[in-house]
């Protein structure tokens, strides 16, 4: 009688007992279109001090893709102007080059270790992405085909690379950015956005940007 009423009990602490959670996770993607840069110009840091929509973006350039002088958003404008244009405009973001490493602090990544963080990781989802040949990513550029390489590292230790093809006929002036979706990063402490490289070049090639847009994650406090 007795272990049958202690087998009753310990059943009904178990059931009381609330569930063991991990982090929640909150779906994010970056539009970069809320933030003001100087039109033309792209070493503007991504949000404040590179801090924006839960993440660091460190090593990313804000491009603001309005014309200078004019802070009015015409997307028929801005999608029909040489170069990549950002998939959602007027704002799209900007990696690669040395200026870029040189003024904003290093290779790029998107990055949930930072001082004041209370983001555990995040699962990067896809990101629309292209090449330009030009330092100058808003007015004056050129596509480019290229390769990124994009690797989501771990706080355990292990990473995972993949990358992926920016690709355009030689005559175009004007290249949509693509659609890449890495498969398997989750609970990656950064993402690495390698720079791009000219397909069949091993070196980074010195004059290549990339470009990215509507950047989908889901970031875990």
């Amino acid at each position: 009688m007795h272990a049958i009423y202690l087998t009753t009990l310990l059943g009904a602490i178990v059931a009381a007992a609330p569930p063991l959670t991990g982090p929640a996770g909150f779906a994010q993607t970056a539009r970069f279109d809320d933030l003001t840069g100087t039109p033309g110009i792209v070493i503007n840091q991504v949000g404040n001090s590179g801090f924006y929509q839960q993440v660091l973006w460190r090593g990313f350039a804000l491009v603001d893709t309005r014309v200078p002088g004019d802070l009015t958003s015409v997307t028929s404008s801005i999608l029909s102007r040489p170069g990549v244009p950002p998939f959602s405009p007027p704002n799209s973001i900007a990696w690669g080059t040395k200026n870029f490493q040189t003024v904003l602090g290093g290779q790029a990544a998107i990055d949930t270790n930072y001082t004041t963080s209370n983001v555990e990781y995040m699962d990067l989802k896809n990101i629309r992405f292209g090449c330009s040949s030009s330092t100058v990513t808003s007015l004056t550029s050129v596509p480019a085909n290229c390769d990124i390489t994009l690797t989501c590292n771990r706080a355990d230790g292990t990473k995972l690379s993949q990358t992926f093809n920016f690709r355009m006929a030689l005559t175009q002036t004007r290249a949509a950015q693509i659609l890449a979706e890495p498969v398997g990063f989750t609970r990656c402490a950064n993402v690495v956005f390698e720079n791009p490289v000219t397909p069949g070049v091993i070196a980074a090639g010195a004059i290549l940007t990339g470009t990215a847009d509507d950047v989908a994650y889901i970031y875990y406090v």
